[in-house]
């Protein structure tokens, strides 16, 4: 019972920890007076480097070392409660049990090899990434690592029951004992996965090695363009833009269009006060998380009056947090992304941002939309601009027009046209192709500011450059804007070619 108190204090205090931080870091935000500083607090930080997953993933980490904590006593509290009932069951399974640890690191050496031959394989569709790059999306070296950590508890565990047998300590001896059929269930969970993967990337399954390009958006967020010049080929080319084209029309389809009314990219800190709705939800996840952390200590004594007690501190807390702006802030910040869009359905605004639950229908069409976006940044950046890649750039725009049906894809033409207009911005040089989708699709998209495919444009384009107003000391967040003076260049541009036409159309297409 002792042991039980003192793991809920250790949670606790460890939580009031953390939303103290959490008011100490966020009450100095809000009284910053520095523009840099609120550019990088409010917009995120331009990185130097290129990254197609997270390198180490502390909310999956964080899942599966608690899947594991919380099922290793669960059946440690059900292999003593069994031999107390009854002890001969055990007999004989000792002797296959004592086998698993070099069972575990035989397996182990073994798909080192499998890897090995995985990490030679270079295909011709493989643009923009490569083998590792595969790997790092689907998390094999975390796999890797999860299942060496496993071996070494597996014979942690082999040895310390040898030493609690000769203690005479059976029930405990027994009970630790059986966590090893558990660390061979989670190993040979994520032996399967690896081998599954990479058979999959080796035969060429596009579900598997094409998966990498869902998070070409993620490079929007970094300072420099990756450039491949050598693998880069029309083949290839389509293979992955139809992967990303489809990936973009499914998402499409999702969006309730017809609810929309206005969009805009924004921080969250500027509209603080009115996302009591956004808030009352990151407060409820991170609350729900830290109680069900509690409960699950339940499997080791449960005592339902203190599980009461623990939901009525944690429902005041929460109210606290609710109250306290600072705390609001941090809580939110510590669930959802510190900028997103604010979407109008109707007369409801909603909040659309990336969080630890499942994405909403829009980020997901929007990353989508980006990621094509990203994939055509990169050719008209390309070192070397021979007539290739010129062939590159048109084959995209081309496939694009094929696959533009009844208007689909007049949002992702006119942004693509945006970004060859801030590569080179002058438009009358442009290749006949390019001014016919000028004068055909973003006349007709954007001529009305107040169309929702211009919102939509004007707001993707602040997401992916986050330009803000000039650096002047003194701008609190609640006046840090974001500017787009290129993109309304551009309609202007638009509207100064010398074959625009004078009839005035409103886009009725995203």
């Amino acid at each position: 019972m002792l042991g039980y108190l003192l793991l809920l204090g250790i949670i606790f205090i460890g939580n009031l920890m953390f939303l103290f931080i959490c008011y100490y870091y966020n009450k100095r935000i809000l009284n910053e007076k520095n523009i840099a500083h609120l550019k990088k607090y409010y917009w995120g930080r331009k990185k130097e480097f290129i990254n197609y997953s997270s390198k180490w993933d502390i909310g999956d980490n964080s899942i599966f070392f608690s899947s594991l904590l919380a099922s290793a006593m669960l059946l440690l509290t059900l292999s003593i409660f069994i031999y107390e009932k009854g002890p001969n069951i055990w007999e004989g399974t000792g002797v296959y049990i004592n086998e698993i640890p070099s069972l575990l690191l035989n397996t182990f050496i073994g798909l080192f090899a499998i890897i090995g031959i995985a990490a030679s394989v270079n295909k011709k569709h493989f643009i923009t990434f490569g083998i590792t790059d595969i790997f790092d999306y689907f998390k094999i070296r975390e796999k890797i690592f999860r299942m060496l950590f496993l071996i070494v508890l597996s014979y942690i565990i082999y040895y310390l029951t040898a030493i609690l047998h000769n203690l005479n300590s059976y029930e405990i001896y027994f009970g630790i004992k059986s966590l090893n059929i558990l660390n061979f269930i989670w190993f040979f969970y994520y032996a399967l996965k690896v081998i599954w993967i990479t058979a999959s990337v080796c035969v060429s399954n596009p579900n598997f090695e094409l998966k990498v390009l869902d998070n070409l958006y993620q490079n929007f967020t970094y300072k420099w363009i990756r450039i491949d010049t050598e693998n880069w080929n029309i083949e290839g080319t389509i293979y992955n833009l139809d992967y990303l084209l489809d990936k973009y029309l499914l998402k499409k389809e999702s969006v309730k269009w017809k609810k929309i009314k206005s969009v805009r990219f924004d921080s969250i800190y500027k509209e603080i006060n009115n996302m009591k709705q956004t808030a009352c939800k990151a407060i409820g996840i991170y609350f729900g998380i830290v109680f069900g952390l509690s409960i699950l200590l339940s499997f080791y004594k449960f005592d339902i009056k203190i599980i009461v007690f623990l939901c009525l501190i944690y429902m005041i807390m929460a109210l606290i947090c609710y109250l306290i702006k600072p705390l609001r802030i941090g809580l939110i910040n510590a669930v959802y992304f510190r900028y997103g869009y604010f979407v109008k359905y109707n007369n409801k605004i909603k909040y659309e941002v990336g969080t630890i639950t499942p994405l909403s229908n829009w980020c997901g069409y929007i990353y989508s939309l980006e990621c094509i976006l990203y994939f055509y940044k990169i050719v008209i950046n390309k070192k070397n601009d021979n007539e290739d890649n010129v062939n590159i750039e048109k084959t995209i725009i081309e496939h694009i027009e094929k696959r533009n049906q009844e208007g689909n894809c007049d949002l992702l033409l006119c942004l693509l046209l945006y970004l060859k207009f801030e590569k080179n911005d002058n438009i009358q040089n442009w290749d006949e192709m390019y001014k016919k989708n000028v004068e055909k699709i973003c006349n007709l998209n954007f001529a009305n500011p107040n169309s929702i495919t211009y919102q939509v444009a004007n707001a993707v384009i602040c997401d992916i450059n986050r330009d803000t107003t000039e650096d002047k000391e003194g701008i609190t967040y609640d006046k840090l804007e974001l500017k787009n003076d290129r993109f309304f260049d551009f309609c202007k541009c638009i509207k100064d070619i010398n074959y625009y036409r004078s009839d005035k159309r409103v886009a009725t297409k995203i």
